[in-house]
């Protein structure tokens, strides 16, 4: 019994004297030993995979917390001392739980103070979607160039699929102070992203998980303009329910004109655009996806400019306010979309053309002229489209909207005519529009009023309602204050005589209704009215007056129940 006694007390203190020892063994190798040796044969490897110098400063390995640690991480470009990739810091905490629950459970992902320097160094025919033409294509082509690896042999049969995604937990993913520089050398600028911060506290398939929100976080400066996403999501739910915030204030867009794809034949000289938009998104099992966006869209203060540097138009607020536009169900609910301060400069050349072409794309070169076949053509078959097409494209959903106000106020038009001599400046300021009710839904109606004054022309002023489908407009238009004279460079040959004064109103109310067998519009009440009007022979002082109002044409209402014109 004694001699057991002390055996099992012998077994006691070598099992203790074991463990001890294996765990000291264990911290060793994790704290002292893994360490230097992981961060030798990264840099090694990823060297030589990639083909650069790669240095990293220090990697530090906590077996008990099962954390990793890596700081000073560096890839460099070709020249091995310009920094290419970067980061300070990266930590990773995984936990136990990973072993229990048989999948991958990470604590903690902490990024800190990622570096990326991105070049594109020289221009292509491919533009911008080159690789060959960036500052990393020697690891592109490296990595291509690798020898692939053999086939595998013929897999055995696959087990039945699992239903569900792949299991995982990661919590309290955090990137900080992040930045990228792209040098954009062939056209000489360079775009920044400095401020980067996003959090993503968990992100989980675990079915313990999978009903808690994912609350995405994101903010940074693009080119000294800050922006802010955020919002919360259920990715891995059956309804895949996400709302994203967009946020920008006063982001200028005339950084980034060198990037369109088709040139511009006029200067964009200031152009700001502001977004607070709510973005979401809901995936249900048994109905179909909705994506659904609310919020405004904002243009201020846009300007453009003609190559000589003339001003072709100024905006100082173009504003959409958006109620709920479901864009898979093609509705879409606009509150109001307001035009604050529009100043547009026309000029019609001495050849006829006019400067808001520019705005346009340029004209395609005329076609050279085909030869002429010498054999006889063959007939033209007329082919019936597939029953399957016809019946695809009757499936379109049809899109519809509602626009509750579109308010178009502070409007000036400079418009200059130098094709007529001498050259006629027709300047109209207080233009203002307004429309409320606007809809494409059968039968929605919608008022409108407009007015305007132009110096000289005299004043416009219009009332009525306009309905989409089917196009019906109607209403009272009124045009007063109008002086033929100093229209006189339009009609100067074709009259003996010149306009000494006078004065024109006219006005009408219509009806225009789109049919089947053409539009048809109907006048009535229409009135034209000549007020102290003086004409004056050509080389004469004197001039012939008539009564001071006198009207000349007043056509009575139609007798037949349409009045085409």
């Amino acid at each position: 019994m004694f001699l057991k006694r002390i055996a099992r007390r012998r077994w006691l203190r070598r099992l203790l004297i074991g463990s001890a020892s294996a765990l000291a063994l264990f911290a060793l190798v994790g704290f002292l030993v893994l360490p230097p040796v992981a961060r030798a044969v990264a840099a090694k490897q990823l060297g030589q995979l990639l083909g650069r110098r790669v240095s990293v400063a220090r990697v530090r390995v906590n077996p008990f917390a099962l954390s990793l640690t890596v700081e000073g991480f560096q890839i460099y470009e070709p020249d091995g001392n310009t920094p290419f990739v970067g980061f300070g810091r990266l930590y990773v905490n995984a936990q136990l739980a990973s072993i229990y629950r048989r999948a991958p459970v990470v604590k903690e992902v902490s990024l800190e103070s990622l570096r990326v320097h991105v070049a594109r160094l020289k221009a292509t025919p491919d533009g911008w979607g080159d690789p060959a033409s960036y500052n990393f294509s020697d690891i592109l082509a490296r990595l291509a160039a690798m020898p692939k690896t053999p086939p595998a042999p013929a897999p055995a049969p696959a087990p039945a699929p699992d239903d569900g995604p792949a299991r995982f937990s990661v919590n309290n993913i955090r990137i900080s102070d992040a930045a990228l520089t792209f040098d954009d050398r062939p056209l000489g600028s360079q775009h920044t992203i400095t401020a980067l911060n996003l959090g993503v506290p968990f992100v989980s398939t675990l079915p313990v998980f999978i009903d808690t929100f994912v609350e995405p976080g994101l903010r940074l400066t693009i080119d000294g303009t800050p922006f802010a996403f955020g919002g919360r999501t259920k990715p891995f739910k059956d309804s895949q329910e996400t709302t994203v915030e967009l946020r920008a204030d006063h982001f200028d867009l005339t950084r980034y004109l060198s990037y369109v794809p088709v040139p511009l034949r006029f200067d964009v000289t200031s152009a700001l655009l502001d977004l607070a938009l709510d973005v979401s998104f809901v995936r249900p099992r048994s109905d179909a996806p909705s994506l659904t966006v609310k919020g405004r869209v904002a243009l201020e203060k846009v300007a453009l400019r003609e190559k000589n540097a003339a001003l072709l138009a100024s905006l100082d607020l173009f504003e959409v306010l958006i109620a709920k536009a479901d864009v898979t169900a093609q509705a879409f609910a606009i509150d109001e979309v307001a035009v604050r301060g529009l100043d547009v400069h026309v000029r019609r050349k001495a050849n006829g053309t006019l400067n808001l072409a520019l705005l346009g794309p340029a004209p395609a070169p005329a076609p050279a002229t085909p030869p002429t076949p010498t054999a006889t053509p063959a007939k033209a078959v007329h082919k019936t489209p597939p029953a399957s097409a016809t019946a695809k494209t009757g499936t379109t959903i049809a899109p519809r909207f509602t626009v509750g106000v579109i308010d178009v106020g502070n409007v000036t038009v400079h418009f200059r005519d130098e094709a007529v001599h001498p050259a006629m400046e027709v300047a109209v300021e207080q233009l203002a529009v307004s429309v409320r009710g606007l809809s494409n839904a059968p039968q929605a109606k919608a008022t409108v009023t407009a007015s305007l004054r132009a110096s000289p022309g005299g004043t416009l002023t219009h009332q009525g309602t306009l309905t989409l489908e089917p196009l019906l407009a109607t209403g009272t238009l009124t045009v007063g204050g109008i002086e033929p004279g100093r229209f006189t460079p339009y009609f100067h040959d074709q009259l003996t005589f010149d306009i000494a004064r006078g004065h024109l109103r006219l006005g009408t109310s219509y009806h225009y209704r789109s049919a089947a067998a053409g539009p048809d519009l109907q006048l009535s009440g229409a009135f034209v009215e000549l007020a102290d009007l003086s004409l004056r022979k050509r080389g004469a002082k004197g001039g012939t007056s008539p009564r001071p109002q006198e009207r000349i044409f007043s056509p009575a209402r139609s007798r037949h129940p349409k009045s085409r014109r």
